[in-house]
């Protein structure tokens, strides 16, 4: 009875409170996500680093006609910050902060401190990344258009 009782109660509030999503570290991010924003930003930063790194492979593959060179760029733009240390150095770190593989894997970029500031206001790393991507991405479309359509007329 008792445990009823503390399932409907425990239900009741579920419903007027979201769940905030449970950090690694607990106290170690600035933002404040409930578990849904949470989500829907880690399946936009998938969509959006995805869609740029097809796109990129796009275009190394039109510009150089080889499907090694293709392949190898994202593919080293993915893994390269896995054998350098940022750690060593904080423009490193920075840098590293901003590489495309970062927006597969928002969790982790959500416990993390890089600010960047631009233009003399401070912004965190989730908040570069997405629209960093997604203007570079909309800049590659026309890019490789142009490319295939010289392509294909040539």
């Amino acid at each position: 009875m008792e445990r009823d009782f503390l399932l409907r109660r425990y239900a009741a509030w579920e419903e007027r409170a979201p769940f905030y999503y449970d950090y690694a570290d607990g106290w170690k991010s600035f933002y404040l996500l409930t578990n849904r924003q949470q989500y829907v930003l880690t399946i936009l930063g998938g969509y959006i680093g995805t869609l740029f790194l097809m796109l990129l492979t796009m275009l190394v593959s039109a510009r150089t006609k080889s499907a090694f060179f293709a392949v190898t760029v994202p593919f080293i733009l993915l893994f390269l910050p896995a054998f350098i240390n940022g750690g060593s150095s904080a423009l490193i770190g920075k840098i590293m902060g901003i590489l495309p593989d970062r927006l597969p894997d928002i969790n982790r970029s959500l416990s993390m401190f890089y600010l960047y500031e631009i233009g003399g206001s401070v912004f965190g790393m989730i908040s570069v990344l997405l629209p960093l991507y997604t203007v570079l991405s909309l800049l590659l479309l026309p890019l490789i258009y142009e490319i295939c359509r010289k392509l294909s007329a040539g």
